[in-house]
Order: C-alpha cells, then sequence, then structure tokens
C-alpha cells in the first residue's frame, strides 16, 4: 500500500468527476470515483479514505448525508463539500452538519489544493 493520502471523490457527473480524480492524482493523492452515495459506501468499506470530495446532490441522496454515514465511523474525516448551487443556506447547513468545508463549482484548483492541504494536515 502506498504512503500517498487516499482521496474518495464523489461526482453524479461522470466527466467532472473523473477530472477531479485526475487533479487530486495530480496533486499527489491516491483516489477512488464514486457517482452515486451507493458507489461512495462500497467505496468507503473497501478502503477507509482520509478525506472526501463530495457533491452536495447526487441521484440517490446528498453529500451531508454521507457526511453523516462516515463520520460514524470517523467523526475527524475531512468532508469537503461541493455544488454547483452555492446559496448562503447551504453553506450553513454544510458546516453546521460538519462538513470540513465548501466549495463552488467550478472549482478553482489553487484554493482546492489549499483546502486538501490544511485538510490533510500537511500545512
Amino acid at each position: 500500500m502506498s504512503d500517498k493520502k487516499f482521496l474518495l471523490v464523489v461526482e453524479d457527473d461522470g466527466a467532472l468527476c473523473a477530472q477531479l480524480g485526475m487533479i487530486v492524482e495530480y496533486f499527489g493523492y491516491e483516489s477512488a470515483l464514486a457517482g452515486t452515495c451507493a458507489e461512495a459506501r462500497q467505496k468507503f468499506k473497501e478502503r477507509k479514505p482520509d478525506a472526501v470530495l463530495s457533491d452536495l446532490y447526487l441521484p440517490d441522496g446528498t453529500g451531508v448525508e454521507l457526511l453523516h454515514e462516515f463520520h460514524e465511523t470517523d467523526g475527524n474525516l475531512p468532508v469537503i463539500i461541493l455544488t454547483g448551487f452555492p446559496s448562503p443556506e447551504t453553506i450553513r447547513q454544510t458546516l453546521i452538519e460538519g462538513g470540513y468545508t465548501y466549495l463552488a463549482k467550478p472549482v478553482d484548483l489553487v484554493q482546492l489544493r489549499n483546502l486538501l492541504k490544511r485538510a490533510l494536515g500537511e500545512n
């Protein structure tokens, strides 16, 4: 097994999910990709990630629901929520529910890299 940090990327847009996976690998991390909550749960069982990057709205649930489930196993797991529909209410909900932080799409790559470094204790 690699020493690289492992991220679970959850995004229902297949092209964006693949792109995010390539980006986090370019940043030096390993990644697993999921397009639904069910896939994310399975990937989580297969290998616990060091952080999760999840879309807010998924076909079979939400990133916040995943956040709750994953925090039952690891309450300190950083879960970064992404959405293309940012609003003060969704930002507030994400943070109150225990999300590490919130990013609006399209994602700023410098901001994403800095957030991942901070979330993974690399700063």
